[in-house]
């Protein structure tokens, strides 16, 4: 909820927020899954490497994200879109 109330402000319509974070979900947890199976396999050393890889990465992204998206909320609605 709060990455799409960010991409609101960002983008200035809830329409477009809602489409592309779920978008974005949709297509990660897909790509996520694919390359689950054939980089760990059935290692469970790898699986929880992995996992403290995704929670590390989690972290990183949400702070990126909500700097990102308020530093470039004033900017023209064409810079936006590309």
């Amino acid at each position: 909820m709060g990455l799409i109330q960010k991409f609101v402000l960002f983008l200035g319509h809830p329409t477009y927020a809602l489409t592309v974070v779920i978008f974005s979900m949709l297509i990660s947890s897909g790509l996520g899954s694919g390359l689950s199976r054939r980089l760990l396999g059935r290692s469970e050393g790898r699986l929880i490497k992995a996992l403290g890889l995704v929670a590390v990465l989690a972290a990183v992204l949400a702070l990126l994200t909500g700097w990102l998206l308020t530093v470039s909320v004033g900017l023209p609605w064409l810079s936006k879109r590309s």
